[in-house]
């Protein structure tokens, strides 16, 4: 199951937070894909007002 949409439906502001927490549970190729995505995006995230199913 993608670590995105977990995030989105435990409510996270944030992918990392979710890993931060759940990282235990994940196989660990997988948390290295959430690791090279924040070096791409330089941990920038969309703005409150276009954030979609993120509290």
């Amino acid at each position: 199951m993608p670590l995105l949409y977990v995030a989105q439906q435990l409510g996270h502001s944030k992918p990392t937070i979710t890993l931060k927490y759940y990282a235990r549970w994940i196989p660990s190729g997988n948390a290295n894909h959430v690791g090279a995505l924040d070096k791409i995006t330089g941990g920038v995230y969309p703005a409150a007002s276009m954030k979609r199913g993120f509290a």
